[in-house]
């Protein structure tokens, strides 16, 4: 091994011009291509999406009467974080062909074709998401104004685009409310009135306290049941029917429909004071009483959380606030990142330093070989020649 390396060093000090010369060539060469070679600069912003009503549309959500949009999120698992949403939109070819056409990046490009342009700005635009579900924005170009232009105005489009379609979502939302509202209005001054006519009819005033307290607790039930039924609605919209949270919620919705049915029947199995009280049991005035009165509850119920998500639609149908919050807004770069100098000339010294080590240990040992009287080589070109002159005299 010594021997090897000293051989080397020896070859390395013999052949040292020959070394010297392709330093100094190379070296030359790589502080042209350095001041030669455009600049690069990157430009960075850092967004963090903001989880609202309006991200909520973004998901998918829907309405539900129970505990709003939010109720969403939180029963339904997060099916999708508002970060992957986020990142989808930035990376969809409709954003980044308005991106294009904005800046006349095609032009800029010298794109044939807008597939060209945008194949040239995935080279250009990088876009990730780090473990806290901020999303790292990175945009790198010769020109640094260029590079936070470009930032600035696909951030500008994602957010437009955001709240078009939350606006969009809310009207077609608030219409939907709006209708069942009417309806449920409607149906409310009904039952009002019916009950109104029966009390006359049949000089009642009301229930017994602990009927109250059943009809009570019953509408609360029955609205907590249409609720779930609302949401698992609106989740089927999105998730496949076998997801844990669907089945869960389903679950959920069965063992209400369950307590339900317990109430209206009574019995041993009742839950809470009073409620061994069968609706079926009570006489027949009663009865139509406690339904009418339980009717009216049940819908009211219904009413006032619907009221509640209809103002949250009317708010969203004019929603103007920024959708994408800006952690680090994107800033003219001052240092270039490529090309590097510093690396650069180093890494092709070192190539032309080991170019040169293996050309001379190649002449060195081609010079040894010419050297000696009967080498291989000499041999073969003598076999060669020979054969040619053989065949030669052959053919005359």
């Amino acid at each position: 091994m010594k021997n090897q390396m000293r051989a080397a060093l020896e070859t390395g000090i013999s052949w040292r011009g020959l070394i010297y010369g392709n330093l100094a060539v190379v070296i030359v060469a790589a502080l042209v291509s350095v001041f030669v070679a455009p600049y690069r600069y990157t430009a960075q912003a850092v967004l963090m999406p903001s989880i609202d009503e309006g991200t909520v549309v973004l998901l998918g959500g829907t309405a539900t009467p129970q505990g709003g949009l939010s109720t969403v999120i939180a029963a339904g698992g997060m099916l999708t974080t508002p970060s992957d949403i986020y990142y989808d939109l930035l990376n969809s070819r409709s954003v980044r062909e308005s991106l294009i056409v904005r800046l006349n990046l095609d032009k800029r490009y010298k794109a044939k074709t807008m597939d060209d342009a945008l194949l040239i700005l995935e080279r250009h635009l990088s876009t990730r998401i780090v473990p806290s579900g901020m999303i790292i924005l990175e945009y790198t170009d010769s020109d640094p104004k260029l590079t936070t232009q470009a930032l600035d105005s696909l951030i500008d489009i994602v957010d437009a685009f955001n709240q078009r379609l939350i606006v969009t979502k809310g009207t077609k939302m608030r219409a939907f409310l709006e209708k069942r509202l009417a309806e449920l209005d409607d149906s409310i001054r009904k039952v009002e009135d019916s009950l109104s006519r029966f009390q006359s009819a049949h000089k009642t005033t009301g229930l017994p306290e602990e009927v109250s307290g059943i009809i009570s607790a019953y509408s609360q039930m029955k609205a907590q049941l249409i609720s779930k039924k609302y949401l698992l609605e609106s989740m089927l919209q999105y998730a496949q029917p076998n997801h844990p949270d669907v089945i869960a919620l389903k679950r959920d919705i069965a063992s209400l429909e369950s307590q339900l049915a317990r109430m209206e029947k009574g019995g041993s199995g009742g839950f809470g004071a009073g409620f061994g009280v069968a609706f079926d049991s009570l006489p027949d005035v009663m009865i139509e009483l406690a339904r009418l009165q339980r009717e009216l509850e049940v819908q009211g119920a219904v009413y006032e959380v619907l009221t509640e998500e209809y103002e949250k639609a009317k708010l969203m149908e004019k929603r103007d606030a920024p959708t994408i919050q800006i952690v680090d807004p994107p800033r003219i770069p001052q240092r270039r990142v490529w090309p590097r100098r510093t690396i650069f000339i180093v890494a092709a010294a070192l190539g032309a330093i080991l170019l040169s080590f293996c050309m001379a240990i190649y002449a060195e040992g081609a010079e040894r070989l010419a050297a000696m009287e009967d080498n291989p080589v000499s041999r073969f070109i003598r076999t060669v020649a020979n054969d040619i002159a053989f065949w030669r005299r052959i053919r005359k």
